[in-house]
C-alpha cells in the first residue's frame, strides 16, 4: 500500500519548518559571533594584555582595587608611547619575516633580530617594573603587607 499524498506533504512541511528553524539559529550565532568580533576585546582583557606586555600580570592580579586602577591608568599613559616599544616590536617583526626568507639562509641575521627584539622586552618588563615600584612605594606599611600576602598565595 502507498501512503496517502496529503500524509508526505504534511511530513515535509515538518521538515521545511525545521529547516527554517536551524537556519534562524544558525545566523542568530554567526551575528553573535560577528558582533563579538567586531565590538573588540572587552576593556579588562585590553588592560590585562597591556600588564602582560610589561611582565606586571601576576602583580595587577595580587594589589587592591584601588592600586590596581593607577596602576592601569599609569599603563595607559605610557602604552602610546614610545617607551613600552610597540612600532619596534612590529618592525622586528617584519625584519624577522624578511630574514627567514631570504636564500640561503642566514642564521645570524635571525639571531641578531631576535636579540633586537629581546631587548626591546626587556626594556618594557623595565618600563614595567618602574609603574610597579612607583605603585610600592605609594604604599602604606599596611598596603603592602596585604599585596605581600596577595601575592604569596597567588597560584595561577
Amino acid at each position: 500500500m502507498t501512503e496517502p499524498e496529503h500524509s508526505k506533504t504534511r511530513k515535509w512541511r515538518w521538515y521545511q519548518y525545521l529547516l527554517v528553524l536551524s537556519l534562524g539559529a544558525n545566523l542568530l550565532v554567526v551575528g553573535l559571533v560577528g558582533g563579538a568580533v567586531l565590538r573588540g576585546a572587552p576593556e579588562h582583557i585590553r588592560e590585562f594584555r597591556a600588564a602582560n606586555a610589561l611582565g606586571l600580570r601576576a602583580y595587577i592580579r595580587a594589589l587592591d582595587d584601588e592600586s590596581k586602577q593607577a596602576l592601569i591608568q599609569a599603563i595607559a599613559k605610557n602604552n602610546d608611547s614610545e617607551s613600552i616599544g610597540k612600532p619596534a616590536i612590529y618592525a622586528h617583526l617584519k625584519e624577522l619575516s624578511a630574514a627567514l626568507t631570504v636564500q640561503p639562509y642566514d642564521s645570524a641575521a635571525v639571531a641578531a633580530v631576535l636579540a633586537r627584539h629581546g631587548q626591546v622586552i626587556s626594556g618594557n618588563v623595565a618600563v614595567g617594573h618602574g609603574i610597579l615600584m612607583y605603585r610600592i612605594d605609594a604604599m602604606t606599611p599596611e598596603q603592602r603587607v596585604e599585596f605581600a600576602t596577595r601575592l604569596a598565595g597567588h597560584r595561577r
